[in-house]
């Protein structure tokens, strides 16, 4: 299921759970959605799944971020699942110059070299 236009979804009552998913393109909401939780409220929790969560109010989304990271009374009231877009935006892609041949080269063989620690 989508959600197009305006989406409040204020007032609610959740008592088991609720699994908000998307699928491939993580679309879910289509257009400006609040969230106006009231954990008092949440004796469950509220579930994303691979949505796209920027087109959240960002103090609800900031809120929503909050109680997934510190719960409420112990509690956790919101999970943010793998998949899930949470921010607006990106830094910019930068590219690398590279001088020589030699650092082309070190560069394009044996990466795991680059990549793992040693004591």
């Amino acid at each position: 299921m989508a959600f197009y236009g305006l989406t409040l979804f204020n007032g609610l009552i959740i008592e088991d759970r609720l699994i908000i998913s998307g699928g491939v393109t993580n679309n879910v909401f289509y257009g400006e959605t609040e969230f106006d939780i009231n954990p008092k409220k949440v004796t469950g929790q509220i579930i994303f799944e691979k949505v796209q969560l920027t087109a959240v109010v960002k103090t609800h989304l900031d809120y929503i971020m909050y109680l997934e990271k510190v719960g409420y009374r112990n509690k956790k009231k919101i999970v943010i699942g793998p998949g899930c877009i949470k921010y607006r935006y990106q830094t910019p892609i930068k590219k690398l110059k590279m001088g020589t041949f030699l650092n082309r080269t070190h560069l394009s063989h044996n990466p795991d070299s680059r990549f793992t620690a040693h004591n």
